[in-house]
C-alpha cells in the first residue's frame, strides 16, 4: 500500500528533517510555513510581563534552501494555489517537495 505523507515544518525548525527525507529519498512532501518570527516564544516572552526580544528576523528563502539541499521544489504564489500545487505535490515522482 503507498500512503501520501506530508511532513508541516515550522521555519527553521524543520530543516534537519528536510535533509533527511531528501537525503533517504522519501515520498515525502514538506510544507515549511514562514512567518519571520518566533511567534511561540514571543508569545511567552509577552505572558510573562517581558517586552519581546529576538523573535522577529528575517529568514533565508525556503524554497531556495530546499532546492540547494536537493529537495523538488513548489513554491506557491498564493494562498488559494496551495490545494492544488500539493495535489501536484503527491503525485510527483522522487524524494520530499
Amino acid at each position: 500500500m503507498s500512503r501520501k505523507v506530508a511532513d508541516v515544518l515550522w521555519e527553521m525548525l524543520g530543516l534537519g528533517d528536510l535533509l533527511t527525507q531528501v537525503e533517504r529519498k522519501t515520498r515525502v512532501v514538506q510544507i515549511i510555513l514562514n512567518n519571520e518570527s518566533l511567534d511561540f516564544v514571543k508569545i511567552e516572552q509577552q505572558e510573562g510581563g517581558i517586552i519581546p526580544f529576538g523573535v522577529d528576523f528575517k529568514n533565508p528563502d525556503f524554497a531556495k534552501v530546499a532546492e540547494a539541499m536537493g529537495a523538488k521544489l513548489v513554491s506557491p504564489p498564493d494562498f488559494q494555489s496551495m490545494n492544488s500545487r500539493l495535489l501536484n505535490s503527491f503525485s510527483g515522482i522522487g524524494g520530499p517537495s
